[in-house]
């Protein structure tokens, strides 16, 4: 592997890292958390509906990772 192969690749696992962080962010109001809760449902297998973003501590969680899931991926 090059290494142009090496930056090329980190730079793609940093976008996808800042483009989560926003979209993890935005859990934190209800209206757009869906995206996150289907997420976290196929992370706790199986498909059930059981993990809902509206508990406010689940919400504030949210909040802080999409905070720092955007800072990781811009440093």
């Amino acid at each position: 592997m090059t290494l142009d192969d090496q930056i090329r690749g980190l730079r793609i696992a940093a976008g996808t890292v800042i483009a989560f962080g926003p979209l993890t962010m935005l859990a934190a109001w209800p209206p757009t958390a869906l995206p996150i809760a289907l997420f976290a449902d196929t992370l706790f297998w199986p498909l059930d509906g059981a993990q809902r973003m509206e508990a406010k501590d689940a919400r504030l969680l949210a909040a802080i990772c999409g905070g720092g899931f955007f800072g990781w991926g811009v440093m």
